[in-house]
């Protein structure tokens, strides 16, 4: 059977059957990520034990790099002695480095008295086994491996710009209801995933204790005021607003309006949107994965932090890294629109105009907030200029054109519709200067005179 085939209805004896036969590396990787619809539906235990087999044959099937942030995941915040055995016995499938020794050790303080016989020799085996092993057994024959020079692991975020449905509805864990629209536009935020029945407390209860870890070092530094925060649950019918609340007070959260715990009806969505690692049998999570992301001021991801545990010192560089980009670079693309709705109705004026609220006149209104009420009253302005006598009516319905697919261009972010609404906007407003200039010029000629109608 081809692994591409796996969904939520192959039996897990099948998917063993095909990792026993020698599937590739390269097919075992891609049954690995916790949305594979592989895992829908199914209970933690059998999530288990399928990753576990998988995770296990990549000791001899040769580990390769991408399925390399799996394994480490386990190692560091993996509690299940199956899974854990499984990414120690993996890591020896390439050289190991002496800078996995951090990270051997972390596992094998997670696993202390939670350690338990175990064994790869087949799938659902019949106890007792010729063989058995522990994760304490394989974590110290891969330690026994370690060669070269020790040095620590980096692990830098994923750098992808990724459009966020911010049309998602959410409350807070103070019940107040709105939009990812009202909390992630204007400024950079940082959106973290929990859910507070977790049972392992490496990840989510960990993950909102570095959050508060991190709200300190925003306020402590020059990001003060620039940055918002929001954690957002997996499991919204459970999570209600004050058991987020109780699970953030005692994590040293210190809600205000840029600090936020979120849930949302519509969890599809949420996923489809951040392309959550996350599963489900039913409501409830059956898998998950570690996850953070930093959003600049449009409210689009810029950069990922997932699987393993991220540093704080790396979420706040990322986030002063974005804070330092000009601030023009921030502006929607239909501001320039904007700029060309004021422009005077003489073509002579047009090139000292541009030059006064060129660039350096637009940094400011780099805030949405102020850009949408600003460029709707300079739309309603434009349109009143150009439907005043002498109405030519080509003009008020080029600007009238331009208005629109302006108004549309910011709701739906789309540059090119915004390009073509700066357009129509100069188009109808040099139409109409040019026709209130000749209807100038005859007026001139005839000294006066009434004009023919």
């Amino acid at each position: 059977m081809n692994g591409a085939a796996f969904d939520a209805g192959t039996p897990e004896e099948a998917v063993a059957a095909f990792v026993s036969a020698g599937a590739p590396a390269e097919a075992l990787v891609a049954l690995l990520p916790e949305q594979h619809p592989l895992y829908a539906g199914r209970s933690a235990n059998k999530i288990t034990r399928i990753r576990g087999f998988i995770l296990a044959a990549f000791e001899q099937q040769g580990l390769p790099d991408a399925a390399l942030p799996y394994v480490l995941e386990e190692l560091e915040s993996g509690l299940d002695p199956y899974l854990v055995a499984a990414a120690a016995r993996a890591l020896r499938g390439r050289t190991v480095d002496r800078a996995f020794v951090p990270l051997l050790e972390k596992a094998r303080q997670n696993i202390g008295y939670r350690d338990a016989p175990v064994t790869f020799e087949s799938y659902k085996p019949r106890w007792p086994v010729a063989h058995p092993t522990t994760a304490l057994e394989e974590i110290r024959k891969t330690l026994d491996l370690a060669a070269g020079d020790c040095c620590g692991l980096q692990f830098p975020p994923h750098r992808a710009a990724r459009r966020v449905d911010l049309t998602i509805a959410f409350e807070d864990q103070d019940g107040r209801p709105g939009r990812l629209a009202s909390f992630l536009r204007g400024k950079l935020s940082v959106v973290a995933f929990f859910y507070t029945r977790c049972d392992n407390p490496q990840k989510c209860s960990l993950t909102v204790a570095q959050l508060a870890g991190l709200q300190s070092a925003v306020d402590a530094g020059a990001l003060r005021g620039q940055v918002r925060i929001a954690a957002v649950t997996y499991d919204p019918q459970y999570d209600l607003p004050a058991r987020m609340k109780a699970f953030g007070d005692v994590r040293g959260i210190r809600f205000t309006d840029d600090v936020r715990f979120l849930r949302t009806s519509d969890i599809d969505a949420l996923r489809a949107s951040f392309d959550l690692g996350v599963n489900f049998i039913g409501s409830l999570v059956n898998r998950h994965r570690i996850e953070l992301y930093v959003l600049d001021r449009r409210g689009r991801v810029a950069a990922t932090f997932s699987r393993m545990q991220w540093d704080i010192d790396a979420v706040v560089a990322e986030l002063t890294r974005l804070h330092r980009q000009p601030r023009w670079q921030a502006i929607p693309a239909s501001i320039g629109a904007v700029s060309l709705a004021l422009l005077p109705k003489c073509p002579l004026c047009l090139g000292a105009y541009l030059g006064a609220v060129g660039v350096n006149g637009l940094q400011v209104m780099a805030d949405r907030r102020w850009t949408v009420p600003l460029m709707l009253g300079l739309l309603l302005m434009n349109l009143w200029i150009v439907s005043r006598p002498p109405t030519d009516r080509r003009a008020l319905a080029l600007s009238l054109a331009g208005a629109i697919a302006l108004v549309m261009g910011m709701a739906w972010e789309l540059p090119f519709a915004s390009l073509s609404a700066g357009l129509l906007i100069l188009g109808g407003s040099v139409l109409h200067a040019v026709s209130a200039g000749a209807t100038d010029s005859r007026r001139v000629f005839h000294h006066g005179a009434p004009l023919p109608s």
